[in-house]
């Protein structure tokens, strides 16, 4: 999954003190900071995984405990099962 983009879907979102809520079809999801940072970057245009854990690791730092890239990972998957971001071998 590493070399592969992550794209954006579409969604309604208010940002407030560095957390989002969002609203995707019928529900309303609250997403802590590093999730937003990851929606505002996708909102530039798609990015491949490794773009993203340089940028956070810029953003935040690394985790006091395990790995950057285990916690991006994380990250990308909730978000792809909640239907906010698609990776780019699945169908959009």
């Amino acid at each position: 999954a590493e070399a592969q983009d992550l794209v954006i879907q579409e969604d309604q979102r208010l940002a407030v003190d560095g957390e989002s809520l969002v609203l995707l079809d019928d529900k309303v999801l609250r997403l802590g900071p590093v999730a937003t940072v990851v929606l505002q970057l996708l909102d530039d245009g798609p990015r491949s995984q490794a773009q993203l854990t340089a940028a956070l690791e810029d953003e935040f730092g690394t985790p006091p405990a395990g790995s950057l890239r285990d916690a991006v990972e994380e990250q990308l998957n909730g978000l792809a099962t909640a239907g906010l971001i698609t990776r780019g071998d699945e169908p959009a």
